[in-house]
């Protein structure tokens, strides 16, 4: 559950997760993943570990003050967090769905923020919430097609993150794609994050003794050759057992 998640209903989740999206500085602080990001890393890091390393709880009244003083440490080395009055949250959290009803928005706030993986959260939100990995998968290719016939641009990058995403969710083990976007859909109607965390446990385990992971494990110099060769061939029963605690 990302908090900028909440109010926007993005498939944020499936993206990382379906296809391995890498991201950036700037995505993770957008999305809440993490809550500050330091520019010059080399520089700065090492003298924040050294200030953090000679703060101490017992040199403070409550933990209310020591958490202020904590924070303002962090603030002074960071180039970037995820609070009302940063740069980057005023900016984002004034997004609205109304404003991308198309995919042309790709380019003008990737280049101005650098936080592509809102963008492309916002332009591919009903593709990535399909019901089914399959249903993902099929839309993306509608989005391709299209895309790629219209010409321009805005067409090319949409085509184009596209292409990648079809890519990369057919690279990877059609059985652990099916898994990954049940847990996630199943993650997000728990309260509880042990009660995902213990799921996702045990259909982990039952994935790493699935032939996939061997093939995986023992082939890493080649294309992995998986049990099954799209998304289509995995049944119902096999994803369900994954799943079954018994």
């Amino acid at each position: 559950r990302l908090p900028f998640n909440k109010k926007n209903d993005l498939p944020i989740d499936m993206i990382l997760a379906l296809t391995g999206y890498e991201a950036n500085c700037y995505d993770m602080v957008a999305c809440g993943l993490a809550t500050h990001f330091i520019g010059s890393f080399r520089t700065k890091a090492a003298m924040l570990e050294h200030e953090l390393s000679e703060l101490s709880p017992l040199n403070y009244n409550d933990r209310k003050e020591f958490d202020k003083v904590l924070h303002s440490i962090i603030d002074a080395y960071s180039s970037g967090q995820t609070y009302e009055d940063d740069f980057l949250a005023t900016n984002i959290l004034k997004f609205d769905d109304n404003d991308y009803n198309d995919l042309s928005t790709l380019i003008d706030h990737s280049q101005k923020k650098q936080c592509t993986l809102i963008d492309v959260s916002i332009a591919f939100k009903d593709a990535f919430n399909e019901k089914s990995a399959v249903g993902i998968l099929e839309r993306l290719k509608e989005i391709q097609g299209s895309s790629t016939n219209q010409g321009g641009e805005e067409a090319k990058v949409s085509a184009d993150f596209a292409t990648k995403f079809i890519n990369s969710m057919e690279s990877r083990s059609p059985l652990a794609i099916h898994a990954c976007h049940r847990l996630l859909k199943e993650g997000r109607r728990r309260q509880k994050i042990s009660e995902s965390l213990s799921q996702e446990t045990l259909v982990q385990t039952k994935l790493f003794n699935s032939d996939d992971y061997k093939s995986w494990r023992t082939n890493t110099a080649k294309p992995n050759t998986w049990k099954h060769k799209n998304l289509m061939e995995v049944t119902q029963d096999e994803v369900e057992e994954l799943f079954d605690k018994s």
